[in-house]
């Protein structure tokens, strides 16, 4: 049903083109249709928390006999919990075959039954382990049920136990090769969740969830961040916001992760490029240590391949303003090798930023896409005041500044929606 849904809601501005359905059907179909993904996913998180705190509730009356019991009944008791959440997974597999309520809370249930059975044998044997290896042991057991029971929010527990894996890890020991192996056994769940339903909110928590997650998991992996810092979240965003804009994903922002993630990276390196000073510290790949640049530079070097790749695959279809986002990307390889001086860079990136917030407003004023005119609304406002900020003007001055842009800002918005009104 939600998969149905899911796919009228995405055809409804097409049928309205055609006049298949006028705009009156259209809004009482989205608000017929809407929330039905989101009724099904806040079942299955209900599910999910009602089953933590019965596991915890259970944990705190055993926890109060522990010392008591001998070694023999605190092993059967570290098996109950195992025991049940296997039954709960066949029961779910056999008899709630069609319950994403079931897969997800049995899945889950049984992860974290292995989890803690897994601690308090070594706590009863007085085993010695580290915690990074009791993180992978978890998220490897865990794994298989992601894929069994097509549990999306275990998906997103192993991401993390991924993240706390690499991050108990001594400095020296993490490898950002590995990182990427280790979360690319999420990725075919991630794609036939998203090919099964591109607009519900499972596929959205997924993208939403599992980037930030491998976002940081690979910049603790790499030790030369602090120097990689512009070029890595510029070329990540960069790739993010072309893979959105390959998959044609359409609807509301909310429901577009890899944009939204990929939007507020390259602004933060696009805005950043517009003072001197960010192109006077450069030599991001000559300092630190050479042992660590093969597989540091092997991850970053992929992800600008791919971000090239797509670019001109923008190209090739004339799509010139994802193509545009680039620039900044490609300013910081060039000035890596270039001695370009820091004041024309700033200026040009200054142009730059205004030409991209002009042509974010014009093409939403001509697709009527009251988004993106305030997303190029944003960035030419946020452009203005940083310019105020590098200035020498009295306080007095800036306030009244601040002032004056944001009442211009709220002007125009507000005008904007009134044209734009169905």
């Amino acid at each position: 049903m939600a998969k149905n849904a899911a796919w009228l809601l995405a055809e409804l501005p097409e049928l309205e083109r055609a006049g298949v359905v006028d705009a009156a059907t259209a809004a009482r179909l989205r608000a017929h249709y809407a929330d039905a993904p989101e009724r099904g996913a806040a079942l299955g998180v209900s599910a999910v928390l009602g089953a933590l705190l019965v596991g915890l509730g259970v944990i705190l009356l055993v926890a109060h006999n522990w010392d008591a019991w001998s070694r023999g009944l605190r092993l059967l008791v570290t098996a109950l919990p195992l025991a049940a959440g296997q039954g709960a997974c066949w029961f779910a597999l056999r008899r709630r075959a069609d319950s994403r309520v079931w897969r997800e809370g049995a899945a889950v249930f049984s992860a974290l039954a292995f989890a803690a059975a897994l601690a308090l044998v070594a706590q009863i044997f007085q085993f010695g382990g580290d915690l990074d290896r009791y993180l992978l042991s978890c998220a490897l057991v865990a794994l298989p049920l992601v894929y069994a029971l097509d549990a999306s929010l275990l998906a997103v527990l192993v991401g993390g136990a991924w993240l706390g894996w690499v991050a108990a890890q001594a400095a020296g020991a993490r490898e950002p090769l590995l990182v990427l192996l280790a979360y690319a056994t999420l990725l075919p769940h991630a794609v036939s969740v998203h090919r099964r339903e591109p607009a519900g909110l499972r596929s959205v928590m997924l993208v939403g969830w599992l980037v930030p997650l491998l976002f940081a998991a690979l910049t603790l992996a790499m030790p030369l961040a602090r120097q990689l810092a512009a070029l890595w979240l510029g070329s990540c965003a960069l790739l993010l916001i072309l893979l959105d804009d390959v998959s044609g994903a359409g609807g509301a922002f909310v429901r577009r992760p890899l944009r939204a993630y990929g939007e507020l990276g390259w602004a933060l390196v696009a805005l950043g490029a517009t003072f001197p000073e960010f192109w006077s510290s450069r030599g991001w790949f000559g300092n630190g240590e050479r042992a660590a640049l093969a597989q540091i530079g092997a991850v970053q070097w992929l992800v600008l391949a791919v971000a090239a790749a797509l670019v001109l695959r923008a190209l090739l279809r004339r799509r010139w303003l994802p193509a545009a986002l680039a620039l900044p990307v490609a300013g910081l390889v060039l000035a890596e090798g270039l001695p370009l001086a820091p004041l024309p860079l700033a200026v040009f990136f200054n142009a730059y930023v205004l030409a991209i917030g002009v042509a974010l407003i014009a093409g939403g004023l001509r697709e009527r896409a009251l988004r993106v005119i305030s997303s190029g609304l944003t960035l030419l406002a946020v452009l203005v005041l940083l310019r105020f900020f590098g200035s020498e003007w009295p306080f007095v001055m800036r306030g009244v500044a601040f002032v004056g842009v944001g009442l211009a800002f709220l002007g125009a918005h507000a005008w904007l929606r009134r044209r734009l009104r169905p």
